[in-house]
């Protein structure tokens, strides 16, 4: 019973461990994804204009305030 509950700790151990890299990754890719998603957009501004490459982009527009 020592060994199962020793076993489970270690378990409970490793997964939090787990999810703490996997939030990392996951923070990372985002950043990365944001990063490629901004040289895109400077590609199309240069390549195409600013007006024509804004009718290509999804991004949302923002609201002026």
């Amino acid at each position: 019973m020592k060994l199962l509950k020793k076993k489970l700790a270690w378990a409970e151990q490793e997964q939090e461990e787990l999810k703490r890299n996997l939030e990392e990754l996951e923070k990372r890719r985002r950043e990365g994804w944001v990063k490629k998603e901004m040289l895109l957009d400077r590609v199309f501004a240069e390549e195409l204009g600013e007006v024509e490459a804004a009718d290509l982009s999804l991004d949302v527009p923002m609201r002026e305030a």
